[in-house]
């Protein structure tokens, strides 16, 4: 076989992809402290074991696969430190496990490299808050479009129909974002694949309906919901002036004011441009950009206003499909007709740039696992298993978001000894006496006898203690402010 042949080049390509994924993988086994310690995770993984089952929020279905290992851990009876060890890495495990049944079994190398451009191009403290549930939808949409073409070719038995329902069903159902990216990945790659209007099929018509009917029930679960209702006030009062408005948003803002971070996208999408521009690939030029801009005003009327380092996680994680779009006319026109030294060097620069970003968001995250060790360990020698403390905003430079502390001081230091402790802060000193029999979580208390005591031995002797102020300055003069 030549060497210059697509299937080689796509191969090598390919490989390099996975080492990227390899990569990620190891750096979720490593650092699965960092990434599990924090927010979400912690409550997320908290409330599997204390209810025994999977945790889905708004109907996100697609999530289950990820909770399965730690549940599986949990049920064998596993230290607890492998518990959070499955936890970390079942995300990575999923994504590996799509990038090689799309590359081995499918050899649609291609599409199986949007998943480590995804997973890298917008990416620095996002990669230690790992659960938000638009990841594994991305995924899933991958596996159904890459399902799609591989058995595009062929007549489609009634199985091979359900099972490609079944996977675009969870792909829209697990997030409301994923509609943009998908539709946009599933438009350019058929329209690929058939080479224009001439070789698109009935059925290609129908699944975009599909599609449609899809992303259509999601919007009717979401609008009314207590999390997505809320979040959508935005898109349902979109009109020209939220249009305009958009770009003048804080939240374009200061996400531009990140972009030395992300400096690779810009190196894919030019290089995507170029070749597609050789290509005469003017259609799925002019769409790419379309949906480039549609996803930014969509993601700046949801969230119009500006935030810091502490959000970062957050709003990187909704901009992510923004890097998988703009990614596209590299993958479709670059790979394949690009001398093989660009197309290497576009990939090392994309995944390698990575490596410093990802080293200074571990710094951040690091410290704040160690400022979890302090305050548990301290607490314990003290003698005060269960306290509070306020103001929370007193804690924001050691800890940044601190609603999640009663659970991450438990875990912390649980990991450490069965004996545990937890640190709850709070805005006003509010109520402080609680009973005996309960431990005050992030947002409501539960009895001490219906949490998973052979993890978690919480002290039933005496209720929560206030931290005076001279106790709570004390216990923060030990710890690290947070990196900047």
């Amino acid at each position: 076989m030549p060497a210059d042949t697509p299937d080689r080049r796509g191969r090598l390509a390919y490989n390099l992809g996975g080492l990227a994924m390899l990569a990620l993988l190891i750096g979720a086994a490593v650092c699965w402290r960092e990434r599990i310690l924090f927010t979400d995770p912690s409550f997320i993984l908290f409330r599997m074991l204390l209810e025994g089952q999977p945790i889905i929020s708004e109907h996100r279905y697609g999530a289950v696969v990820t909770q399965v290992f730690p549940l599986i851990g949990f049920r064998l009876g596993l230290p607890l430190a492998m518990v959070c060890w499955f936890y970390s890495v079942s995300f990575y495990v999923f994504h590996t496990a799509i990038y090689l049944v799309l590359g081995l079994r499918w050899r649609q190398y291609g599409l199986a490299l949007l998943l480590p451009l995804y997973l890298t191009l917008i990416v620095s403290d996002v990669y230690f808050w790992p659960n938000n549930e638009i990841h594994q939808a991305v995924g899933w949409g991958l596996l159904f479009v890459g399902c799609y073409l591989h058995l595009r070719p062929r007549p489609l038995g009634v199985w091979q129909h359900v099972v490609l329902l079944v996977l675009l069903l969870i792909t829209t159902n697990t997030h409301p974002l994923v509609a943009a990216p998908l539709t946009f990945v599933w438009v350019t790659f058929v329209w690929a694949r058939s080479g224009g209007w001439r070789g698109l099929l009935p059925r290609d018509g129908l699944y975009t309906l599909a599609i449609g009917l899809g992303i259509g029930l999601r919007y009717y679960l979401s609008h009314e919901s207590w999390y997505d209702g809320y979040k959508l006030q935005g898109v349902r009062a979109l009109d020209w002036s939220a249009v305009t408005a958009s770009f003048q948003s804080g939240q374009l803002r200061t996400m531009l004011g990140y972009a030395e971070l992300y400096w690779p996208l810009a190196v894919v999408a030019l290089v995507g441009c170029y070749a597609a521009i050789r290509s005469r690939a003017y259609g799925v030029l002019l769409l790419t950009m379309l949906a480039g801009v549609v996803y930014t005003v969509l993601v700046c009327v949801t969230y119009p206003g500006g935030f810091g380092r502490v959000q970062l996680y957050y709003f990187e994680s909704e901009w992510m499909g923004l890097g998988l779009i703009l990614a596209v006319p590299f993958i479709l026109y670059g790979l394949p007709k690009l001398p093989r030294y660009v197309m290497v060097a576009v990939l090392l620069i994309s995944f390698g740039a990575r490596t410093r970003v990802l080293a200074d968001s571990y710094a951040y995250y690091h410290q704040r696992v160690n400022n979890l060790g302090i305050v548990t360990e301290t607490l314990r020698e003290a003698g005060m298993p269960k306290v509070i403390s306020y103001p929370a905003t007193d804690w924001q430079a050691y800890f940044g978001i601190t609603w999640g502390l009663p659970l991450e001081t438990l875990w912390a230091s649980a990991l450490a000894d069965p004996a545990a402790i937890s640190l709850k802060v709070v805005d006003t000193e509010g109520e402080v006496a609680t009973a005996v029999t309960d431990f005050r979580s992030n947002f409501k208390r539960l009895r001490i006898s219906e949490m998973p005591t052979e993890y978690f031995g919480v002290d039933t002797t005496g209720g929560y203690r206030l931290l005076t102020t001279e106790e709570s300055e004390t216990l923060r003069e030990l710890l690290q402010p947070l990196p900047d």
